[in-house]
């Protein structure tokens, strides 16, 4: 394939075939940068999405150099991923600045999360000396302890109980 016939089979995959099946794109590296972000737990943007899915394309492309669908793919992601990148910094730079007080802390007393299994636990304490400061309990259990990003350790090795989403803040919550 030539670099032109790459660019219009990456134009038409991201501006009318997959957007006709899939939807629009932006949507759905949303959705996946917020299911990286829960799993990894670290946050990753909607463009960030794309460039990891063009490595995916470059590793594929090293290994098999002769698939033009790695080609296509990988110039696809980073075209959504260059608009989706110029869309925040223009919204960015036409926001007026806030007047809203500070965010309040990720985690603070009284709050309920839902776990990685669905559970729901309520934070009762944060020991900012402990190597797990986050307490809570719930589910049937009085005291279960995360570290500061949520992620629950337990000697048995799993993570289901990694705190995901928040359910509530309570108005006093600090």
């Amino acid at each position: 394939m030539t670099r032109q016939e790459i660019l219009k089979a990456a134009e038409d995959c991201v501006c009318r075939d997959r957007q006709a099946t899939h939807g629009a794109p932006e949507n759905s590296f949303g959705k996946l940068a917020a299911v990286w972000s829960a799993r990894l737990g670290i946050d990753i943007t909607p463009a960030q999405t794309t460039i990891l899915l063009s490595d995916l394309k470059t590793v594929r492309a090293w290994d098999n150099p002769d698939h033009a669908d790695n080609w296509v793919d990988g110039v696809g992601y980073m075209a959504c991923g260059g608009e989706l990148a110029a869309t925040v910094k223009e919204s960015l730079t036409t926001q007026q600045p806030s007047k809203e007080p500070e965010a309040k802390p990720k985690f603070a007393v009284g709050q309920v999360w839902s776990s990685r299994n669905g559970e729901h636990f309520t934070i009762t304490a944060i020991d900012n000396c402990s190597p797990f400061p986050i307490e809570g309990s719930g589910d049937g259990r009085s005291y279960v302890c995360w570290s500061g990003e949520g992620m629950y350790y337990p000697k048995r090795g799993e993570n289901d109980d990694d705190l995901v989403r928040l359910i509530s803040d309570p108005e006093d919550a600090a």
